[in-house]
């Protein structure tokens, strides 16, 4: 599969899904993404704390990858 570039948009959307409940496989198959690619996403999540079923607003999300991944460029 080829490297897609990645918007904190498209983070935000992992997030929001895996928030709602979906599992890695699901966020990936509907994402058209690498389970991997998922998985590398929601793990610092998982490490900060986050937990499944605790709603975050796209504004805190946007923080969250702002602070965990520096590089990204705002919306």
């Amino acid at each position: 599969m080829a490297r897609r570039e990645f918007s904190v948009r498209d983070i935000v959307e992992i997030y929001l899904h895996w928030q709602a409940g979906e599992g890695v496989r699901r966020i990936a198959r509907s994402l058209g993404l690498d389970r991997s690619t998922v998985k590398k996403y929601i793990s610092p999540a998982l490490e900060a704390g986050f937990k499944l079923g605790e709603p975050r607003t796209q504004a805190e999300w946007i923080a969250f990858i702002k602070r965990r991944f520096p590089r990204w460029p705002t919306l």
